[in-house]
């Protein structure tokens, strides 16, 4: 018994053969009435395995069908056979990068030249080169350009500044160097709604290819003054009024305001048709006709 639960497989003559000499002395014992079940058996067997097969054991454990002897001899071969060709694809990969890295000429380190030295830059008589202009005979805080270049973007000189030329100040600048870097926000002419649900924005985007459920366009609804926005997946451009009835009976259900504007491009879903009677409005623009909500087009190529 202690030969069974004590012996390891060397790796030498095989897992196959391991496996039959431990089953060899199962069956003695089992000769001598000690009983010993087959599930035990192959525990056992399991467990005398190197830690190459440690993979195989965790799978073995963790599957609701247990093997016998028969099946384990030839899964355990399966595996042997398995660790073997890896071992010898990694043991060619490192024997391959080693003689190309063999081969390969080391490289010698770039030798730059030292900088000046700072406490001779300071001299009367220097004779280094400026970073900002690359001339040479002057530093850079006397190069005349440098100067000009801050006066260019509205940072007074006196400001400390590192050698790229921006602030060491922290962050705290001035009212000129701020109105300098000012942008303007808003377009020339342009308004903005002073309250939730006064215009709305809507658009479609597609066709996408289609999802799943047969999808391949989206609309959005965006509140002007809130930016807010909200998005449904459709199939066609003709459940665009479906879409907007749901979007409108929540948001004015739970904000307690009536949508006033709605603005949209001219296309066909929102807009309607010409024809040789003039216009005939569609389902989107009549609906909003008869529940008094203002309908604003977009000119083309705007937002």
């Amino acid at each position: 018994m202690a030969t069974l639960t004590t012996k390891k497989c060397n790796g030498v003559s095989g897992v196959r053969e391991h496996i039959i000499e431990l089953n060899n002395i199962a069956e003695q014992l089992m000769g001598m009435d000690m009983t010993i079940s087959k599930s035990f058996l192959v525990q056992f067997i399991l467990n005398s395995f190197p830690p190459q097969f440690g993979p195989f054991k965790i799978n073995y454990n963790t599957q609701k069908d247990k093997w016998n002897v028969s099946q384990l001899i030839s899964m355990c071969h399966e595996e042997e056979e398995r660790l073997k060709r890896e071992g010898l694809q990694t043991q060619t990969v490192h024997l391959v990068s080693q003689g190309h890295n063999a081969n390969r000429p080391k490289r010698h380190k770039r030798k730059y030249p030292k900088a000046p030295n700072k406490e001779a830059s300071n001299h009367k008589g220097f004779g280094g080169q400026c970073h900002f202009c690359k001339k040479k005979g002057h530093m850079q805080k006397d190069c005349v350009k440098h100067k000009a270049w801050f006066q260019k973007k509205g940072i007074p000189y006196n400001q400390p500044t590192n050698d790229k030329g921006k602030d060491n100040t922290n962050g705290e600048q001035d009212g000129d160097c701020i109105k300098g870097k000012q942008t303007k926000s808003t377009k020339k002419n342009t308004t903005r709604s002073l309250g939730l649900l006064e215009v709305i924005h809507t658009d479609i985007c597609g066709p996408f290819p289609p999802c799943i459920s047969g999808e391949k366009y989206f609309i959005t609804f965006i509140d002007d003054f809130s930016r807010y926005g909200y998005l449904y997946i459709i199939k066609e451009k003709s459940d665009a009024l479906s879409m907007f009835q749901i979007f409108k009976a929540e948001v004015e259900n739970q904000l307690d305001r009536k949508i006033r504007v709605v603005r949209s491009d001219r296309s066909g879903e929102y807009y309607g048709k010409y024809d040789e009677t003039g216009r005939n409005l569609g389902p989107f623009a009549r609906f909003l006709q008869d529940n008094g909500i203002i309908a604003q087009y977009t000119m083309p190529g705007t937002p």
